[in-house]
């Protein structure tokens, strides 16, 4: 059977353990558990998703950001910011998983307990038991100290994202020349799969504004792999910093329950800056002898006037002898 996750070494979670099912068929779905990180594994670091996999179940539905990761170590804890449940997307066999994210990398060293209270999840329409899974981070050949005491001195390295394909990305339109207006600004992941931008993150930031500090108001839409800012009111001419700030968006590949090497990546900071200037282009249309002005619906204004008449238009956007030309008023 093809599997999309990376199998437990050793799974505690036995048919019949969790009792209490209404048939053999339910046992028998979690008798068959798939994880990443696996059972017992050590880590370098926890790059902050986690996936339990139920191959024999055809249905799965989630109850979000209730799952626990506990560091038994040290006692920190992490809640999951955000969670998701899916069918197997693309397998030709049967199967269902539940994803967690905790929005940040984790370093730490330490045992680290992943806690999954009754009903994180619904499985053939029967509630999840109790459960844990283990991992640990940073403990190969060696006995965790009980009570640790890390050096202040000594920073933790997060691993650098900059090999990562998953954060390679393009903007349209790009920043830096002037622009006539700016009414979107599209950022594209072409390493992405389909569907797999999640966001924006709660309490993650993102703002426009003006080189006096000014805040203009935007929305954010995503498709596939790509997510779209849309500026909601006209910007006079001006420079403005679009800021998209670190992990607004979670970053999955297209095989992101197979791809171990690049599994999950925060969206990086992301810092944009746009010059909008129409009077320059207007400026260049009035060097022609007439002038020729249609609206954005294809209907002709003004049709071969001089240039004295381009002063009869009201405040809007136009099409003027081929260019396309806001006038304020």
């Amino acid at each position: 059977m093809k599997r999309l996750f990376t199998a437990i070494a050793a799974v505690s979670l036995a048919a019949g353990s969790f009792g209490a099912f209404a048939d053999a068929e339910t046992d028998a779905i979690f008798a068959n558990v798939i994880t990443r990180p696996a059972e017992g594994v050590n880590l370098d670091y926890f790059d902050g998703m986690y996936y339990i996999g139920f191959p024999d179940a055809s249905q799965i539905s989630d109850n979000p950001n209730v799952v626990v990761l506990k560091n038994t170590s040290t006692g920190t804890t992490y809640r999951a910011m955000t969670s998701m449940a899916s069918e197997i997307a693309g397998s030709q066999d049967n199967g269902v998983y539940y994803i967690f994210t905790i929005g940040t990398q984790i370093t730490e060293k330490g045992e680290y307990e992943v806690s999954f209270p009754v009903g994180a999840f619904t499985i053939n329409g029967e509630s999840n038991p109790a459960f844990t899974t283990h991992f640990s981070i940073g403990l190969a050949g060696e006995t965790p100290d009980p009570d640790p005491d890390p050096d202040p001195d000594t920073p933790v390295t997060p691993v650098d994202p900059s090999e990562n394909p998953l954060m390679v990305f393009s903007v349209t339109p790009e920043p830096g020349p002037a622009q006539l207006e700016l009414l979107e600004v599209e950022v594209t992941f072409p390493e992405l799969g389909n569907d797999n931008i999640m966001g924006p993150i709660d309490g993650k930031t993102y703002s426009l504004t003006d080189k006096a500090g000014e805040e203009y108001g935007i929305r954010i839409g995503t498709d596939y792999k790509k997510f779209t800012v849309y500026i909601e009111e006209n910007l006079p001419n001006g420079e403005y910093t679009l800021m998209l700030g670190e992990g607004l968006f979670e970053l999955l590949p297209e095989d992101f329950l197979i791809n171990d090497k690049y599994p999950y990546a925060p969206m990086p900071d992301i810092l944009l800056t746009y010059v909008i200037d129409n009077g320059s282009i207007v400026a260049a249309v009035a060097a022609a002898d007439t002038y020729t002005v249609v609206d954005l619906s294809g209907r002709v204004v003004l049709k071969d006037v001089p240039a004295s008449a381009l002063s009869t238009l009201e405040g809007g956007i136009y099409v003027i002898n081929g260019v396309k030309t806001i006038v304020r008023r």
